[in-house]
């Protein structure tokens, strides 16, 4: 008796076969395609030297140099805001001081103490003060020998 080759499939065995077997469709062709660009673009990111990599990276680098900038120029302004401040708190302090200074009272205290001062220093002795001494000397013809140099 002949020998017959024969096989028994099931109907998901058949219709795996028939799928393998059969031309692919065109959403199964488009999404093999995806499939693949999807994991070639994933292979690619990793890559430094693409176009897309080195524009990002330059992007990056511009970012964090203009940040760097903007925390540079916060400091110099915060610098420029205290130094504005200590100018502001110098002016008041000195226009104070000039209303009180202004003031009547102040300026008669402030006069009576200068001419304190000046007679203390006349009440003196002139040998203290040897340049004085000398302004003070006065040659035989009666003018002062500093006149005389």
């Amino acid at each position: 008796m002949p020998e017959s080759h024969h096989a028994v499939f099931s109907s998901s065995e058949l219709d795996s076969v028939l799928q393998i077997l059969s031309p692919p469709s065109a959403n199964a062709a488009r999404a093999k395609d995806l499939t693949l660009k999807s994991s070639s673009k994933e292979r690619i990111k990793a890559w430094p030297n693409t176009i897309d990599n080195k524009r990002a990276a330059k992007q990056r680098e511009k970012q964090a140099r203009l940040e760097q900038e903007e925390a540079r120029q916060c400091v110099l302004d915060r610098e420029a805001a205290s130094l504005e401040q200590m100018r502001r708190q110098e002016i008041i302090k000195e226009a104070t001081l000039t209303l009180f200074r202004r003031q009547e009272d102040v300026r008669k205290l402030h006069s009576t103490w200068l001419t304190s001062d000046v007679k203390r220093e006349r009440e003196e002795s002139p040998s203290k003060h040897p340049a004085n001494n000398k302004r003070r000397k006065m040659t035989s013809s009666g003018m002062p020998e500093v006149w005389k140099q």
